[in-house]
């Protein structure tokens, strides 16, 4: 029985392993594809100042990201009830979404920092993606917690086709955004493969952990109301 214990932990961890290794690589193919796409279409020159705000968006999304990181060994445990998972799964969305949304009115409200760094001539120029950009951190930062409770509940091998989803997604919409609409703004568009990622991942969660799916929806459309208001500068 030991024996057979073993060997089946063994084929476990060497799953898990796999999977959590593919959906590693698609989501580095994610961070970094469309950049390839916008370099290849409006050039090296837009590229520049696209990259400032990329680079920006996912520096601030690892980090608040890692902020909730420590919620995966309680859940690896297993010795959570479901309703705890729940009510913590909540609280740590909550947490990081709006530690995301002060940052972002910050960083937009106060160009201070982005002078400082950038310069006031590469900073004019990048502005547009720096912002569009922050308006999106918030609503991406919703996935944050249903992304370690994923891993913690060793769903990783549907992770890898949600990351899979979304990246395709991702692609279409940069493409669809650059050959088809002439439209400056177009990176809010990244709000589509978000909320399908957003989505997919709390399907996969609440059906180990029976999320409180209501509370979840209400927070996701306030963010999104806020978003919409910053984007046409009511906010």
């Amino acid at each position: 029985v030991p024996k057979s214990a073993s060997v089946a932990t063994f084929k476990s961890v060497l799953g898990y392993g796999k999977w959590t290794w593919l959906s590693s690589t698609i989501l580095i193919f994610n961070a970094h594809t469309d950049k390839w796409i916008v370099s290849a279409i409006l050039g090296l020159k837009v590229f520049g100042y696209y990259s400032i705000g990329v680079s920006v968006l996912n520096q601030l999304k690892t980090i608040f990201t890692s902020s909730v990181s420590w919620i995966f060994p309680k859940i690896s445990s297993g010795k959570l009830s479901d309703k705890e998972k729940a009510s913590m799964h909540l609280k740590l969305t909550l947490f990081a979404s709006l530690i995301g949304l002060v940052t972002s009115f910050v960083l937009v409200k106060i160009d201070f920092f982005f002078l400082m760094w950038l310069g006031k001539e590469t900073f004019e120029n990048s502005k547009l993606f720096l912002h569009l950009f922050l308006f999106l951190l918030p609503v991406w930062l919703i996935s944050s917690a249903s992304f370690y409770y994923l891993l913690g509940l060793g769903i990783v091998k549907k992770k890898f086709y949600a990351d899979l989803f979304v990246f395709l997604t991702k692609i279409t919409v940069t493409f669809v955004a650059l050959l088809k609409l002439d439209y400056e703004r177009w990176p809010i568009l990244f709000v589509i493969p978000i909320m399908i990622e957003l989505l997919l991942f709390t399907v996969l969660v609440h059906q180990k952990s029976k999320l409180k799916l209501l509370y979840v929806a209400l927070f996701v459309l306030f963010n999104l109301l806020v978003l919409t208001l910053r984007f046409n500068n009511i906010l």
